[in-house]
């Protein structure tokens, strides 16, 4: 997805500064990695900003990507159908994201220069927010959507049709569990910051990818 390369790349221009800047300190790239992190998952522009030295647009942009990427996970999580989302049910999905990145929970412990790379450590706490709000989202399935989607097989607009109020009652239900939302048991995790050939660091996509989904405890579905 278009969030992925972007914040892969805003990562590796605040690492090409702070790397050509900082010479061996440990904590400043632990400082920096962090001020990145509290940008994309808090909307925290302001250490950000400080450290890096780019305009605050820069950092909110990288936090509204993040909101619409969680955004898409979660309709993918709860079945929902983001294309068939009424536009105030996507906003509503966004701010519903915003609350879930809020209460995202994650250190960095340490940025280790190994050779040519760096080593960056995290711990992280994944949520349980899905734990909370499944049975009702498979209640109301069997409920009151099971049937009514059975009847609409084959049927293209009457499905968008139901595709969309099945949304509707799903957002209605993540949103009364949201402030419940509390953690799993901590987990490390690492991952690995390379100079390419051209002598730039980069972060793979499917380390950011990897991060979102141990904190979100989700299997996504990544195109």
């Amino acid at each position: 997805m278009r969030k992925r390369c972007n914040a892969a790349g805003l990562l590796l221009a605040v690492l090409c500064l702070l790397f050509c800047a900082c010479g061996n300190s440990s904590q400043a790239y632990t400082s920096y990695v962090q001020a990145v992190l509290d940008c994309t998952y808090k909307g925290d522009t302001a250490a950000y900003c400080a450290l890096t030295r780019l305009p605050a647009a820069d950092g909110e942009a990288l936090y509204r990507e993040e909101t619409d990427y969680i955004a898409r996970l979660i309709c993918n999580q709860m079945a929902v159908e983001y294309d068939c989302l009424s536009e105030n049910n996507r906003l509503a999905y966004e701010r519903l994201a915003q609350q879930l990145q809020g209460k995202l929970s994650y250190s960095v412990e340490s940025v280790v220069e190994t050779g040519d790379a760096y080593q960056v450590t995290l711990t992280v706490k994944p949520t349980d927010f899905w734990d909370i709000c499944i049975d009702d989202v498979e209640r109301l399935y069997q409920a009151e959507f099971s049937e009514r989607f059975g009847r609409a097989e084959g049927q293209e607009e009457k499905l968008r049709v139901i595709e969309g109020v099945w949304g509707a009652r799903v957002l209605r239900i993540l949103e009364s569990h949201i402030d419940e939302a509390g953690y799993q048991e901590p987990e490390t995790m690492q991952f690995t910051i390379r100079t390419d050939e051209q002598g730039i660091y980069n972060v793979r996509s499917k380390d950011w990818m990897d991060l979102d989904d141990r904190m979100l405890d989700i299997a996504a579905k990544n195109g």
